[in-house]
């Protein structure tokens, strides 16, 4: 390759390479403890988000907070909110999660999610979006916990209605068990209290 040319070519490339640098990420969010990410959407707590409670002890903290809603084949597991419409575990002083260290994947990864193709925004309102001072680290650490909350939610659509439908078929049986008991006792209370008549009958004659 001539000279000339291999020159201007590395010349283009470190033109490239600086253009690539100095243009701004796609993606650049700072978060500014607005609240309205934990007042606007049902937090969705995903099997991780369980496991991670149990072993940590946040469960006994998060426990009667938790609830089922959705219909069959489409069961979720959420966080309760108050009367004002925020999460229950949103401080309103601080402004912070009162779980924030061990917050739930889809809490960790606003506003960022992933479709199974590509990253996407959850809210485009979000004011911490367009926000300069998010490191690469912080970058790396929001892309992979959206991807986990992809993988999470799909686990949790395919697990909860199974595990469902086997507590709600448990209860039907332990249900169907007790009233059987009940019916045998008052089975053996009617024939006692027979036995009891027929004996009154017989000392009467």
């Amino acid at each position: 390759m001539p000279r000339k040319v291999e020159k201007k070519n590395k010349k283009n490339e470190s033109k490239i390479k600086s253009t690539q640098e100095n243009k701004p990420p796609k993606f650049r969010f700072v978060c500014q403890k607005c609240g309205t990410c934990c007042q606007s959407e049902d937090i969705i707590i995903s099997i991780p988000d369980l496991t991670r409670w149990v072993v940590d002890n946040t469960i006994y903290r998060v426990m009667h907070l938790l609830k089922i809603i959705g219909e069959e084949g489409s069961y979720k597991i959420i966080l309760k909110k108050d009367d004002d419409g925020y999460c229950n575990l949103y401080h309103s002083d601080n402004k912070l999660c009162t779980i924030y260290e061990t917050r739930p994947l889809i809490c960790r990864s606003f506003p960022l999610c992933y479709d199974g193709e590509k990253y996407k925004l959850k809210s485009k309102t979000c004011v911490g979006l367009e926000k300069d001072g998010m490191t690469k680290d912080q970058l790396k650490n929001i892309r992979d916990d959206a991807f986990e909350e992809y993988i999470a939610f799909r686990q949790i659509n395919q697990v909860l209605p199974v595990l469902y439908g086997l507590i709600f078929t448990k209860l039907i049986e332990d249900s169907q068990e007790f009233m059987q008991k009940i019916s045998d006792s008052e089975n053996v209370k009617d024939l006692g209290d027979l036995a009891d008549k027929e004996e009154n009958q017989k000392e009467s004659k």
